[in-house]
């Protein structure tokens, strides 16, 4: 130690500076440095007031990477390559199926068990009784399989796709006007009139008999009522109470509901035969519901069948749907087409929305089990080339904004976010770049810096899987490029400011082993500190029920892990490359000027381009630089340093700025616990795209300005018999993936028999 031979020491020092500047004098470069470099002894180096040197070699990693570099970043790149082959080969064979987002629930919650016992029954029924099961033919459905459906249904009876449309008037508070309403109209014929229309449609009958197409829900059924008088009708029910004054006061009428369905069950029986010689006069309801229902029917009637090309009387319209809906018996036919804020009171409605439904199976297939992907993707590209721009475009045409939610374009707009969010990761990545570029001055260490935040993930991940067995794989951690993207970027600044102090301090800069140690053991540790704090807090998530969370917890822990051993490893590797051939030389004319260096002061230029040429490996490093410069010429701090090593340093460091610090984060806790205290339960639904999607518009739209109706589905409660529950002993979402959802248990006990059906 210096300490204790301070005179050799001293001698040895200045002896050391009077050879490189003589060399430097006599052009004397490289290896006669190199020499001198190796023969003087580690514990010869002085140290300054309050410095502590240690006379030891320092780390042997660090001077194999000093003395190696080249190799050292190549057998680090050459690990990471083989971990982003692994992570590619396993995406290629997953596809889409690596990420298991649909088992985001704790198996261990009694109501967990009972829903998967449910829906796993509820897959199981639907191909009991069949003579045969292909078992070659599987059906994925949130994460369960199931053979397929052997039955054979006439074309286009069950259920497929489906389009929910929402039309919001851009001017005024009524959508309904006659203009409007045209719009609306030219929307729907340009699919159902489509020439392939009927090849896709839901049809009507069940049966396969009548192939006509199925009326789909619309407001315009309202309007268009074919060989009807709308206003007629209306003006007939005015009458009934002998005023004509525009008001239905008959629909007033007490019981109205309970008449209305007297008649309706009487009616029915009547029309089937079994009640012989009933009439509408002999049933027992009062006089006005008779007059109600007989007037209404053909209204009633007319609803379900095929659009007429005349529009209505549009205020007498609007008017009668207005009392339709105020009584139950006709509320289900108007309430799905009208807002929260459509009544008797007030006959407008600024929204409306319609479904348009489509059949399967397609001709040539039994159900819509059979080749369902090719049955989806011939569906799916027709409505695409037909259809896919002109909806996007109907929201710029007229006074009404149509919204739309297609369900064969799910996937492809779902793509289309992802590679959108995709573009936004290289925005992210760009800017990081870009500041670490500017924050150290070099684009081979930007280089370098933004290649290890990203070989970060494939490295993280080949230990999640492949090693540690980590089957689940949530979509939330993909989130992670943006956390590793701000972690990598600071401990890279770490790094990088350490490297640049050690040149305040030439008895570090002895020669390259003698810096890199003294970086090395300053960063690396600051950097752990850091890394496993954060690593600390995302393994916590561990301790979550549910596996979503765990899964982007673990994950993101192993990223920032792995990012920590890549910046130990990797990084300083490539900054001893940079130091060794890159730091001290132009890397092109085109930055031939260099601005603020120690022989030009800022505003001051010197071309370099005399440099490049001869080309020659050998040049002055900064380490050469700092050792000749001696202690007398040591540089100015950047003012940041100077401020948090002197003013901040002593503040905080003094009794005063520790009380004031203290105060300070106590008063920070007041706020943070009265915001604390307002956290609410969510009041409407999360949304799960941009504001701005018309996929997400129509959902908020329909969450937030339409009522409950009859075509909108209640809560449903379901009451199972035969199933005992699922058996989740001994499974792990986490380490088994999200086809584990238990083993559904039935009720060998339970037998459907006249018991069972009277309990």
């Amino acid at each position: 130690r210096s300490q204790v031979w301070p005179d050799f020491a001293d001698s040895a020092y200045h002896a050391f500076v009077t050879m490189a500047k003589i060399s430097a004098d006599h052009d004397i470069v490289g290896p006669a440095l190199e020499v001198v470099e190796a023969e003087l002894p580690a514990a010869g180096i002085p140290a300054q007031i309050g410095q502590d040197v240690e006379p030891k070699e320092g780390n042997s990693f660090v001077n194999c990477l000093v003395r190696f570099p080249c190799s050292s970043a190549l057998g680090i790149m050459t690990l990471c390559l083989i971990t982003v082959i692994n992570t590619v080969a396993i995406i290629a064979e997953q596809g889409a199926e690596i990420f298991g987002s649909g088992a985001n629930n704790d198996l261990n919650d009694v109501r967990t068990q009972e829903w998967e016992a449910y829906d796993q029954a509820k897959e199981w029924v639907k191909i009991f009784g069949q003579s045969e099961v292909d078992s070659d033919c599987v059906v994925e459905s949130f994460g369960f399989s199931r053979p397929c459906d052997n039955r054979t249904y006439p074309a286009q009876t069950q259920s497929g796709e489906v389009i929910l449309t929402v039309f919001v008037a851009k001017d005024g508070d009524n959508l309904f006007t006659e203009d409007n309403l045209e719009q609306i109209r030219a929307v729907e014929n340009t699919i159902v009139k489509n020439k392939a229309f009927d090849e896709y449609c839901l049809r009507r009958d069940k049966s396969g008999a009548d192939k006509s197409c199925q009326q789909p829900p619309s407001p315009l059924g309202l309007f268009y009522a074919p060989d009807i008088s709308t206003a007629s009708i209306f003006n007939e029910i005015d009458e009934l109470d002998g005023q004509a004054d525009g008001d239905l006061e008959v629909f007033s009428t007490p019981s109205l509901n309970a008449d209305l369905a007297v008649i309706q069950s009487n009616l029915l029986s009547c029309s089937s035969g079994t009640v012989p010689g009933c009439s509408l006069v002999s049933l027992n309801a009062s006089q006005n519901a008779k007059d109600i229902y007989r007037l209404m029917l053909p209204f009633v009637t007319a609803l379900q069948r095929p659009r007429g090309d005349a529009l209505q009387d549009v205020g007498k319209t609007l008017k009668l749907a207005a009392y339709m809906k105020a009584v139950g018996f006709y509320a289900p036919l108007v309430d799905y087409y009208f807002d929260k804020d459509f009544s008797i009171s007030n006959p407008k409605s600024k929204h409306s929305r319609g479904v348009l439904s489509f059949g399967l199976p397609l001709a040539g297939y039994k159900n819509k089990d059979d080749a369902a992907e090719e049955q989806s993707e011939n569906f799916s590209t027709w409505f695409r080339a037909e259809f896919n721009d002109y909806l996007k475009n109907t929201k710029d045409a007229g006074n009404v904004e149509v919204l739309f939610f297609a369900t064969p374009l799910v996937r492809d707009e779902f793509l289309q976010i992802i590679v959108n969010d995709l573009l936004k990761v290289l925005i992210s990545l760009s800017l990081v770049f870009l500041w670490i570029f500017l924050q150290t001055g070099s684009i081979v260490i930007a280089i370098a810096g933004i290649t290890e935040i990203i070989l970060s993930i494939p490295l993280a991940f080949f230990f999640y899987y492949s090693v540690f067995g980590f089957k689940y794989f949530d979509g939330l951690n993909a989130m992670t490029i943006f956390i590793v993207a701000a972690i990598g970027a600071d401990d890279i600044f770490v790094f990088m400011d350490q490297f640049k102090m050690s040149s305040y301090h030439p008895e570090v800069c002895v020669n390259l082993k003698t810096r890199m140690n003294w970086v090395y053991s300053r960063a690396s540790w600051a950097m752990f500190i850091t890394s496993a704090t954060t690593c600390s807090a995302f393994i916590c998530t561990a301790l979550s029920p549910l596996p979503g969370i765990q899964s982007f917890g673990i994950f993101s822990a192993f990223v920032i892990a792995a990012d920590y051993v890549l910046v130990i490893t990797w990084f300083p590797a490539c900054v001893i490359i940079y130091h060794n051939y890159l730091e001290g030389r132009p890397c092109c004319p085109c930055c031939c000027f260099d601005f603020g260096s120690e022989q030009n002061s800022w505003g001051e230029a010197r071309c370099r381009v005399q440099e490049l040429w001869p080309y020659t490996r050998t040049m002055q490093t900064s380490t050469q630089k700092v050792r000749e410069r001696g202690p007398e010429d040591a540089p100015t701090k950047r003012m940041m340093e100077r401020f948090l090593s002197g003013p901040f340093a002593g503040f905080l460091g003094s009794r005063f700025g520790a009380y004031c610090t203290t105060i300070f984060f106590l008063l920070l806790l007041i706020p943070s616990a009265v915001l604390a205290s307002q956290i609410k339960p969510l009041s409407s639904s999360e949304e799960s795209l941009p504001a701005d999607h018309p996929f997400q518009r129509l959902w908020t739209v329909s969450g937030e300005e339409f009522p409950s109706s009859a075509q909108t589905q209640n809560t449903p409660v379901h009451l199972v018999w035969g199933i005992r529950g699922v058996d989740t002993s001994g499974i792990s979402v986490l380490r088994e993936g999200a086809a584990k959802r238990g083993q559904l248990v039935w009720d060998e006990s339970f037998q459907f028999d006249e018991a069972a059906q009277q309990h």
